[in-house]
């Protein structure tokens, strides 16, 4: 291991594994790993859910979004590509773009949209996912 002036460079030789020695080698894995679909088409696929959290990804071409809603759970909202264009409560719609995480609370009523050319991608995290915490 070296180290740069700006970043750790950590040198490994990885030696050549065959398909069976990967498949035991998956087997111990620690982490759960999910993959999500790349489109341009409309797609809200849940990643995963569990008691603690849902992921969910979210692909909108232009003039589409999610229906006007009232959030469900404490919602945190990352703009990977595209402008999203949102609507919370009664305030006007504002514009953010990638790389920008939006943290709303629960019970906010939401318009969620993509009015402009690119496609539209979020990830949309609820902690706690919806469920018994919002209801006590």
């Amino acid at each position: 291991m070296k180290l740069s002036r700006y970043h750790w460079v950590v040198q490994t030789k990885h030696p050549t594994i065959n398909k069976k020695d990967k498949l035991k080698e998956n087997m111990k894995m620690v982490e759960k790993v999910f993959e999500m679909t790349q489109t341009h088409e409309k797609i809200i696929e849940k990643v995963f859910v569990n008691e603690h959290l849902q992921y969910t990804h979210a692909v909108f071409p232009q003039n589409d979004g999610l229906p006007l809603h009232q959030s469900n759970a404490n919602v945190c909202m990352t703009v990977l590509k595209g402008t999203l264009s949102i609507g919370l409560n009664d305030e006007e719609v504002k514009t953010y773009l990638p790389m920008h995480v939006l943290w709303i609370p629960f019970n906010t009523k939401m318009n969620v949209r993509n009015e402009h050319q690119e496609t539209l991608e979020i990830l949309i995290i609820k902690a706690p996912a919806p469920g018994e915490f919002y209801h006590q």
